[in-house]
């Protein structure tokens, strides 16, 4: 019969973006970069103080532990990846960073959120020490987030975020 071809059921609904999705996962911690490269110049330039530069450094932290935990009404997180897979993942493939995080925070290792929650930390650090060796060599600010060890850094993070095997080390 004409008209019975094959009819596309798939949903027209708006999605929300995915933490599955590595593209995602990429544009937020380079945005994320990008912003904290911002709040550090200004901080050096004297526009921001040092206590503004760390509140906004633990308002990063916690958005990111709360947006990869699955917390976050923005993102669609992936059924039972955000937080319990991700925390078990992160505990498997940075022990040693997890472990000494974990006392200056007084942090448990066996909650899954505190897991994440130090994992954001341990990113923002890794992002401070990837700006500081490219400012120490005269890197400029302005679009440092295309610096290929930015790039390598937020390549590693997605990486490790979505769960996908890490082919590339930016924590040396």
């Amino acid at each position: 019969m004409p008209g019975r071809g094959c009819r596309d059921f798939s949903s027209r609904a708006e999605q929300l973006p995915s933490l599955a999705a590595i593209d995602v996962v990429e544009r937020l911690l380079l945005q994320a970069l990008k912003n904290t490269a911002g709040r550090a110049q200004r901080t050096a330039c004297g526009d921001m103080t040092p206590e503004a530069l760390d509140e906004a450094n633990e308002t990063l932290v916690d958005w990111l532990a709360a947006t990869f935990s699955g917390r976050n009404p923005h993102f669609q997180s992936a059924e039972d990846w955000n937080p319990r897979g991700l925390a078990q993942y992160m505990r498997e493939m940075m022990p040693e960073s997890l472990q000494t995080a974990a006392p200056e925070k007084g942090a448990r290792l066996d909650d899954d959120e505190e897991v994440i929650h130090l994992a954001a930390g341990i990113f923002l650090s890794d992002v401070y020490a990837t700006l500081h060796a490219l400012a120490s060599r005269g890197c400029p600010f302005d679009g440092i987030e295309n610096a290929d060890p930015c790039v390598r850094l937020v390549g590693f993070w997605s990486q490790l975020l979505v769960g996908a095997p890490i082919f590339d080390s930016a924590r040396d």
